[in-house]
């Protein structure tokens, strides 16, 4: 008795697996778009005081980027000073 074997790139041929295999890239891209991580104004008073707490200067580091995120669509100029303040941290 012969073993059925259908290669890898008649699968991927057939039209039907086509549709089914984007429609699959979608639903993922999508799910990974509603559940990527969003920016609350809220936290903003959170991310200052661990700023202002913070001792070592990977704490502070984290803290800028997590204010300059958050900053960027509420009030880009603020975001970019704080994008600053992190990369001269950073080289620091």
């Amino acid at each position: 008795m012969e073993e059925f074997y259908i290669p890898l790139w008649r699968i991927i041929a057939c039209n039907m697996c086509r549709k089914l295999i984007w429609l699959l890239f979608l639903k993922c891209f999508i799910l990974f778009c509603v559940s990527a991580k969003a920016q609350d104004a809220s936290k903003l008073p959170k991310y200052f005081n661990d700023l202002f707490e913070a001792k070592a200067d990977s704490a502070k580091v984290e803290a800028y980027r997590d204010l300059c995120f958050n900053f960027s669509m509420l009030n880009p100029d603020s975001g970019i000073y704080f994008g600053k303040k992190d990369w001269r941290l950073r080289l620091k």
